[in-house]
């Protein structure tokens, strides 16, 4: 990453304008180790989850701000996670979630001053290659077949991202943690062949994600669940 960043320094003029952190290599992992206590899980699990993950953002981050700061310009994007809020699938991933909320927080509040924003961009139930591969190998259950057709594209979320860089007035969304839907209504935009997920707050998507799919279908997709909904009930995707 060092290299990288010289390089940029070197071939760019010290400028650079974008950067995404949206790294992690451990979903085989997770999902493996998804209903194992955390003191049974192998301590190897909190590397997998925080190397290429928050280690990763937080370097690519410092180093993005030190050529950004001078300028007065740029825009820093965080991909995270529901973890972040509410379990998922365990402490060492939720962990790592909330302290990329809180370091976007963080961050912005330093970089303010120098016209540098920091957002934090929550995603819903993603189909990603990995879960899609999954449900093509028949190992996924029932229900979680069914959260996962609810789910966002990856093109979704870089619709998201595509449309947060392009703002002029990004600075007013600075520090705030928004999830992608939010961002497609904002925005106007809409996931492949014009289909809109589920805001992952929704009381439709919680109740997809804890497995309570016969009430969800007859829950309008406009009602946001209560707090104690998305702190009590696990998530199960």
């Amino acid at each position: 990453m060092e290299s990288l960043f010289n390089k940029v320094r070197d071939e760019r003029y010290r400028q650079l304008d974008v950067v995404v952190n949206c790294a992690f290599s451990g979903e085989p992992i997770l999902k493996e180790k998804r209903n194992v206590p955390f003191w049974e899980v192998p301590l190897e699990i909190w590397d997998v989850c925080s190397q290429a993950g928050m280690r990763s953002y937080y370097v690519a981050t410092r180093r993005a701000a030190e050529l950004m700061v001078p300028v007065k310009k740029g825009i820093i994007i965080n991909v995270s996670s529901m973890s972040g809020f509410k379990p998922l699938f365990n402490t060492a991933y939720g962990v790592n979630k909330a302290a990329c909320n809180r370091m976007t927080e963080d961050c912005s509040r330093e970089l303010k001053d120098y016209d540098v924003a920091v957002v934090s961009v929550l995603p819903g139930l993603v189909k990603t290659e990995f879960l899609l591969e999954c449900a093509s190998q028949n190992k996924l259950n029932f229900e979680e077949e069914i959260a996962l057709s609810q789910g966002e594209t990856p093109q979704f979320v870089a619709k998201a991202v595509l449309n947060l860089v392009t703002d002029q007035n990004i600075m007013q969304k600075t520090g705030k943690i928004l999830t992608t839907v939010d961002i497609a209504n904002d925005y106007k935009f809409t996931d492949f062949n014009g289909w809109r997920p589920l805001h992952p707050l929704s009381l439709r998507a919680n109740m997809l994600y804890t497995g309570k799919w016969r009430l969800a279908k007859y829950t309008p997709r406009f009602i946001k669940a209560p707090k104690w909904f998305l702190t009590e009930n696990e998530i199960r995707y």
